[in-house]
């Protein structure tokens, strides 16, 4: 049986005030967390199974999170996929693993900023896949991108660990906290990723009463 969650912003004061023994203190698990929804559930990690259902319960097709704790084998959930979580994030220190729920508009986005980069590049004389490789959301350092790519040749010395380009999107979390994000993953491939674009997505109801998503974009390059 699971047990019922906690909030991130309670679970975050708890680590901070020493309060969960358990764990070791993460300092980069922490400023993620703090980039989520205050009210994104935290839940003690059973099973595979435990956790797809759970993901499942709390999925409300608006793509938000959820957090677990005491996640023994995460590097070995990163090699295997779940229907119902788009993407993961594992911190080995902590043993925390942050799964992003899937949802139409984050789809929606990643796929149409695919196609026009395939139409830019066409529109130059070049062939996407004559030049670039799309890594869509592949494990990268415990890591899952929403969407990356990298060049099909790569510089003399620069290896296949990191992309070139990545994105990232984020309907709950703000301008600021998909800012963070972006510059975390700079700063953790030490400038081999040279642009990460962030597209927060809301929604605006019009006359007629039609919900229906927009997008911001927002870049940042490596210095």
């Amino acid at each position: 049986m699971t047990l019922p969650p906690q909030s991130v912003d309670n679970f975050l004061r708890q680590l901070q005030l020493g309060f969960e023994k358990c764990h070791r203190r993460d300092s980069e698990a922490e400023v993620t967390l703090r980039c989520l929804p205050e009210d994104t559930p935290v839940f003690k990690y059973e099973s595979t199974s435990q956790m797809e259902t759970t993901a499942r319960s709390v999925d409300n097709g608006s793509g938000g999170y959820c957090v677990f704790h005491d996640v023994v084998d995460g590097l070995i959930l990163l090699n295997t996929k779940q229907k119902c979580i788009r993407k993961r994030e594992y911190f080995p220190i902590s043993r925390l693993l942050v799964a992003k729920l899937p949802s139409e508009p984050h789809e929606v986005a990643t796929e149409w900023l695919h196609d026009e980069l395939v139409v830019k590049i066409s529109s130059i004389g070049m062939r996407f896949h004559a030049y670039l490789v799309s890594i869509g959301s592949t494990n990268i350092e415990h890591k899952e991108p929403d969407y990356a790519a990298r060049p099909r040749n790569l510089p003399l010395g620069r290896t296949h660990k990191w992309p070139t380009l990545v994105v990232e999107t984020g309907k709950s979390q703000s301008h600021s906290d998909l800012d963070r994000v972006a510059r975390r993953w700079i700063q953790k491939s030490a400038g081999d990723i040279k642009i990460v674009l962030t597209i927060k997505i809301w929604s605006l109801w019009n006359h007629k009463g039609d919900n229906t998503p927009n997008y911001h974009y927002r870049e940042t390059r490596a210095e």
